[in-house]
């Protein structure tokens, strides 16, 4: 019989002593869409747009 623990957030099997990185993924996620996100006048969030050159046929 196989000896796992179960994260609590993401349900993610991990073997003993492993901890899982849900948490900092998550956490790294936010602070990615924060950066690209801004309030507004009227306290709505809007998209930031600050590099829309072409670069090599993509926008970047």
């Amino acid at each position: 019989m196989a000896y796992y623990n179960v994260c609590p957030i993401c349900g993610a099997t991990l073997d003993p002593g492993e901890h899982c990185d849900c948490e900092d993924k998550i956490i790294m996620e936010q602070a990615r869409l924060e950066k690209k996100l801004k309030m507004n006048s009227t306290g709505q969030y809007s998209l930031k747009f600050e590099n829309t050159e072409k670069k090599g046929g993509q926008y970047g």
